[in-house]
């Protein structure tokens, strides 16, 4: 079956029309010619004279890729405008359990520990932190950032250090000058971290009395446990504070569900359900997101069957 390419030919006036369209296309969203001509796939050297009315090849072929662009982009328009706006962050009990660790260790320059299941929001969490607190470093981790030079790298980066490069003693001398007393690095899926890159960051917290949290999944706890490895046996004691939660309190729903505007009981009880399937609280809100959609598109109001419906198109493998 061939493809419907849409408009390909154009009389007069539609192609007077459509480079009028066009021109306030561009000066509407600020772009540059260059910028629509690479996005309509058009030759630069094309589009400009086609858009003047002096192109002297095929302007029908120019014309139907410039209209399946605006045909594209006003139907993008129409469909973010049914996408309802995201609620800021919410301060759910496993927030707020979060804070804790993480406001401890910067008031009181102590070690702690977040071990967090998926979809629980501790990277959010840790986020809405570093923006309504000073002197917050926060990297995230990864298995190229495993040891100790890479793992310096992503830390002076997020200490607004581009391209940091050095011996790891340098990079090491470099951190702890940004750090000190009243700071407070994160490190993020510390459980990528090697044992050495682990030992650096707590040297750099014994030097210079910065706060330290390593957070994770649950695994990140492997990396302090005495009892297991024992080259981590000082860590074991350095710890003030730690935090290891595997799914989210009933509560936590609840908090997300009224933050979108739903407050039945039954939607409710759907919701609180949902969150401890695989995916927990990051499922809930992107269930109830493409629930608000599905009800704006059909002018519905939300109830537990759009919610299910919703649920279903993102995870047909797990009943609602």
């Amino acid at each position: 079956m061939s493809p419907n390419l849409g408009k390909t030919t154009f009389t007069d006036a539609e192609m007077a029309k459509l480079r009028q369209d066009v021109a306030a296309y561009i000066e509407r969203n600020g772009m540059t010619k260059r910028q629509f001509a690479a996005d309509a796939d058009v030759a630069e050297g094309t589009f400009g004279p086609w858009l003047n009315g002096q192109y002297a090849g095929n302007n029908d072929t120019v014309a139907a890729k410039v209209h399946r662009l605006i045909v594209s982009r006003e139907e993008q328009a129409r469909l973010v405008a049914t996408v309802p706006e995201a609620p800021s962050w919410q301060q759910t009990k496993t927030a707020v359990k979060i804070l804790t660790v993480l406001e401890h260790c910067q008031v009181f320059g102590d070690m702690g520990v977040l071990g967090m299941g998926p979809g629980l929001g501790k990277t959010h969490t840790i986020a809405q932190f570093k923006a309504t607190r000073p002197r917050v470093w926060t990297a995230a981790m990864s298995p190229s950032s495993r040891g100790v030079p890479n793992a310096l790298v992503a830390m002076l980066e997020a200490m607004g250090e581009d391209e940091a490069k050095g011996t790891p003693q340098a990079l090491s001398r470099r951190v702890q000058k940004k750090a000190g007393p009243g700071g407070l690095i994160v490190i993020d899926e510390a459980q990528h971290l090697s044992q050495q890159a682990v030992d650096e960051f707590r040297s750099i917290h014994d030097r210079t009395g910065v706060g330290l949290v390593f957070s994770g999944d649950e695994s990140v706890f492997q990396l302090f446990d005495g009892t297991r490895r024992a080259a981590f046996a000082q860590f074991h004691s350095r710890i003030g504070i730690r935090h290891r939660q595997s799914r989210p309190y009933a509560e936590d729903a609840e908090i997300l569900a009224i933050a979108h505007g739903v407050t039945d009981g039954p939607s409710i009880k759907l919701l609180r359900d949902m969150a401890q399937k695989p995916g927990a609280l990051r499922g809930v809100t992107k269930t109830l997101l493409l629930a608000r959609r599905m009800a704006a598109m059909t002018d519905t109001p939300m109830s537990p069957a759009v919610i299910r419906e919703a649920w279903a198109q993102r995870a047909p493998d797990m009943a609602a």
